[in-house]
């Protein structure tokens, strides 16, 4: 039985291993995607700032500028709802993102199933300050008189 708990135990930790590499690459495809949409809004902003100063009078800038600071104030100030990125993979087009959610999602199983306490596992201290919890099963169970001989030498009371 232990040779076998040591290969579950082995195969959820591969799992884990798959789901973590998983989730790097998916963490790495999400900056990049940061990062390029970063740029591009940058790139935009500084060419919509240029073309206000051209066309516009000096006072209708600085009220452009203020609109977009107050913009910028209240898009910091939004909370941000927490979302389920995993389920959003699964739902996408792409078919390596889909793989990759599938794969995370048996990380999240096997990551739940190492931390599971496992009753049937390892040593159990039975006495002491540092003993388990005793379980009580439905055999272990006896009532005070088990048997009719028994009853015969069982006396109420206290002892004297």
């Amino acid at each position: 039985m232990g040779e076998e708990a040591k290969k579950d135990v082995a195969q959820l930790a591969d799992q884990l291993a798959e789901g973590f590499t998983a989730l790097s690459g998916e963490y790495q495809a999400l900056f990049d995607q940061q990062k390029q949409l970063e740029s591009k809004l940058s790139w935009a902003k500084q060419q919509y700032l240029d073309l206000l100063k051209r066309f516009t009078p000096s006072t209708l800038s600085q009220d452009h500028i203020t609109f977009l600071q107050d913009l910028e104030r209240v898009a910091e100030e939004q909370p941000r709802a927490r979302l389920n990125v995993v389920d959003l993979l699964a739902q996408g087009d792409d078919v390596e993102r889909k793989s990759r959610a599938v794969v995370i999602r048996q990380a999240e199983v096997a990551a739940a199933a190492l931390r599971a306490p496992n009753e049937d596992a390892g040593v159990r201290i039975w006495s002491g300050p540092q003993a388990d919890p005793q379980t009580i099963s439905s055999n272990t169970q006896t009532s005070s008189v088990s048997s009719p001989m028994e009853k015969d030498f069982t006396a109420l009371g206290t002892p004297k």
